[in-house]
């Protein structure tokens, strides 16, 4: 069963969600992840817990998708996600984000505040997810004072493509930061790990898979247009990109 859990407020500006997964499967399951503009960090708890009570694991990180991602799952499985909001994992991570993308790599690897191993430790003696989502909940909390801010001209503008739900075209976003073209690109790579061009157009995907699971009995024709594509067929080619699949499908 796949569950969120909403973080504390003070950490609201960085964080979108948690999440934990609990299920039993029986033989294997493939689970197709989508783009969504975010980054997160994953915990498999079911290699946290072992006899002396020692944690055998380090979280990974999940870095911004461009395309979808199919994931194996076997056994009994307990996952427990923090789900960044675009640009919010900076505040706790000292490294370009852009070496992320489509990646996943063992946080240990990497300089954060989650590389010591007091963290997976006292993961391991918790009994269930939802009291893993809350140590860490506590832990984050914890490294505030820590924390670098992320960059408030990105941050803007990751707002206002949200706002125009990816529709918005880049020079009416740099007029609104006030940064030239060169360094708007190179800095939004670096704290939200894509382009401006491909981060509004995840969004403007994510808008249109909205709109098609609200309102299935509306024409695909309808919902590109409706969602800011140039056309039918660039909806198609663009969406079978994220998903793999047809907005039919």
């Amino acid at each position: 069963m796949y569950q969120e859990y909403r973080p504390s407020i003070v950490l609201l500006p960085y964080i979108e969600t948690y999440w934990t997964f609990d299920s039993f499967i029986e033989g294997e399951q493939t689970v197709r992840i989508l783009p969504d503009g975010c980054v997160d960090i994953l915990l498999n708890c079911n290699d946290t817990i072992s006899n002396n009570g020692m944690s055998p694991f380090h979280p990974y990180i999940v870095g911004t998708m461009t395309s979808y991602s199919d994931v194996l799952y076997t056994r009994c499985m307990k996952m427990v996600g923090v789900r960044f909001k675009p640009g919010g994992i900076t505040a706790f991570i000292n490294v370009p984000i852009h070496e992320l993308t489509n990646q996943r790599i063992d946080m240990s690897l990497l300089e954060s505040i989650f590389d010591n191993t007091l963290f997976c430790d006292n993961i391991a003696i918790r009994n269930d997810v939802r009291e893993v989502v809350n140590y860490i909940d506590s832990y984050l909390i914890g490294k505030l004072n820590r924390i670098t801010i992320p960059d408030k001209q990105i941050m803007a503008a990751v707002d206002t493509i949200k706002y125009h739900k990816g529709c918005l075209p880049i020079k009416d976003v740099l007029e609104e930061v006030c940064l030239c073209q060169r360094q708007f690109e190179r800095k939004f790579k670096s704290v939200i790990g894509i382009t401006p061009k491909v981060f509004s157009s995840v969004v403007r995907f994510q808008n249109a898979q909205e709109v098609l699971q609200q309102h299935p009995e509306q024409s695909v024709f309808l919902t590109a247009i409706d969602c800011g594509y140039y056309d039918h067929a660039h909806f198609i080619r663009e969406f079978k990109r994220f998903t793999g699949g047809s907005p039919k499908d």
